[in-house]
């Protein structure tokens, strides 16, 4: 059976709190946006503890960033934070989105997404952008507040009128078909190739995905391979692994090549994308454009697994369970329990698997029940 290109693009579909993770990366380049006045930049950091101590923010916003990397002095993320909240209490919305930023990371203090999302809102009521952008995204994940999906959306709607590429992007997906925001398909493609445009490449993953597969609009597949390859040049992995299964397929619009597949899976899987290692794994298991390896397919598919992946989970079940190869199955206990955490994320395969081969002893489904009960997000069996 060939993977299930479905089910990949069904995980895709990332929840708003990874979206939130990804753009946490971005908050360097939001920092020199607020970068100090020239005056301070080139004041020493005896001279700047001084005017800090006088109240002046500018040198105070400076000691931070100067303690945040190094720059100077030793690295200190406790002082980066004490001289950035002292700035913030002044009021400007740059300073308060920047300690908000502080204390949802956890930099320098515990991390209190409670703080974080009432200094956020400050910042946010002022038309601070960046704050607006991440205001919303609490919002919508309920932390650190309220869990309220229409006012997240709103706050991000304000920072995307904005024009930040990341509140367009967030926007963009979250009108998209089934979306957060309220289905809206035009605006979501207008507002993802804004921000495609201006060089996000989660925009232009998520844009040429839904043109490819025609989600809710008139598939595109040629435009769509465009977006997807801008992803990719900007090392977008969720690209370069769409992109790979894509080539696993003889449509889409890309002719299979299982060489070009293999090569952009192994370098997703490389960085522990699991639907990348759970298709390279596929390609092992059936022998398509690699020699096969059950030993590798497992491998791979293990990795995929302990991050939560359903289909790798299932998939290293068939493996652990197949009698084929030497008429015994290789694990009959750790395969009903990967199989049985592939069914509880309602993985439809494994639940018809277990349904058609249910255990039949006592002690086997004591164990696999203990094995389940046990594992955890990021471990192996």
């Amino acid at each position: 059976m060939l993977i299930r290109f479905s089910v990949y693009v069904l995980l895709l579909m990332t929840a708003a709190a990874a979206l939130m993770a990804n753009q946490g990366q971005g908050w360097k380049k939001v920092q020199s946006f607020y970068s100090s006045t020239a005056n301070v930049r080139a004041l020493s950091v005896e001279q700047l503890l001084k005017q800090a101590k006088q109240n002046n923010t500018d040198a105070q916003r400076e000691l931070s960033y100067r303690y945040e990397d190094g720059n100077g002095v030793e690295k200190d993320l406790k002082q980066a934070f004490e001289w950035q909240l002292k700035a913030a209490m002044v009021g400007a919305d740059d300073d308060q989105a920047r300690i908000a930023w502080f204390y949802e990371k956890g930099l320098g203090t515990e991390a209190d997404p409670f703080q974080a999302a009432m200094w956020y809102k400050k910042s946010a009521v002022q038309g601070n952008k960046y704050a607006q952008n991440l205001l919303g995204l609490l919002q919508i994940n309920g932390n650190g507040t309220e869990l309220n999906v229409s006012e997240g959306c709103r706050w991000m709607a304000k920072s995307a009128e904005q024009g930040l590429a990341e509140a367009q992007h967030n926007m963009g997906y979250f009108y998209s078909k089934n979306g957060l925001c309220g289905e809206n398909l035009t605006l979501s493609l207008q507002l993802l190739e804004k921000s495609a445009q201006q060089g996000y490449s989660d925009a232009a993953f998520h844009l040429g995905r839904i043109l490819v597969l025609g989600e809710g609009v008139p598939a595109n597949p040629k435009d769509g391979l465009v977006w997807l390859e801008k992803a990719q040049q900007k090392n977008n992995l969720k690209a370069i692994g769409f992109l790979g299964w894509m080539y696993l397929r003889d449509n889409r619009g890309v002719t299979q090549d299982l060489g070009k597949a293999k090569g952009l899976l192994q370098t997703a899987a490389a960085a522990k994308d699991p639907y990348a290692l759970t298709g390279l794994g596929w390609m092992y298991a059936q022998g398509r454009g690699v020699a096969q390896d059950l030993d590798e397919a497992e491998r791979l598919y293990t990795q995929a697994a302990m991050l939560g992946h359903s289909e790798a989970q299932y998939r290293l079940a068939k493996l652990l369970l197949n009698t084929q190869q030497t008429g015994a199955a290789k694990d009959i206990v750790k395969g009903y329990a990967w199989m049985t955490l592939a069914a509880q994320q309602d993985d439809q395969d494994a639940k018809d698997w277990l349904q058609e081969n249910p255990i039949r002893q006592a002690d086997i489904e004591i164990q696999v029940a203990a094995m389940v009960n046990r594992w955890r997000k990021g471990q192996a069996l």
